[in-house]
């Protein structure tokens, strides 16, 4: 339990900081980027990674299914191997819809914050 909640922590911290305007720049960057920049960057490669490595898996387990040779076992796992690649691919992809049901300013980038307390 207790790691369900710091994993929720720890995505959400960015997108509470998302007014935040960064000192430096990340080499290569370009000027002016802003944390939501850096954000939205993140989440395309990481959804780029995440295609990649569904498209390595499908390949793997039809590996298995071709050189099975008659073997019953590997020619399951080879398929249990591309459908948990397709599934995985389905939860990384519908990650946008349900950040855009939540609130579509989240998918965007803008997301506007309130100015913190001064006490």
């Amino acid at each position: 339990m207790i790691n369900i909640v710091a994993c929720c922590l720890l995505f959400l911290l960015p997108v509470c900081s998302l007014a935040h305007v960064l000192l430096e720049p990340l080499p290569g960057s370009g000027a002016g980027v802003d944390l939501a920049g850096y954000i939205r960057a993140l989440y395309a490669t990481l959804l780029g990674l995440a295609a990649f490595l569904a498209v390595v898996k499908i390949v793997v387990g039809a590996i298995f299914i071709t050189a099975a040779g008659g073997s019953e076992a590997n020619q399951s796992k080879g398929r249990e191997m591309i459908n948990m690649a397709l599934w995985g691919l389905l939860l990384a992809l519908s990650t946008f819809l349900i950040l855009r049901s939540i609130n579509p300013q989240l998918v965007t980038g803008v997301l506007p914050l309130p100015p913190p307390p001064i006490n």
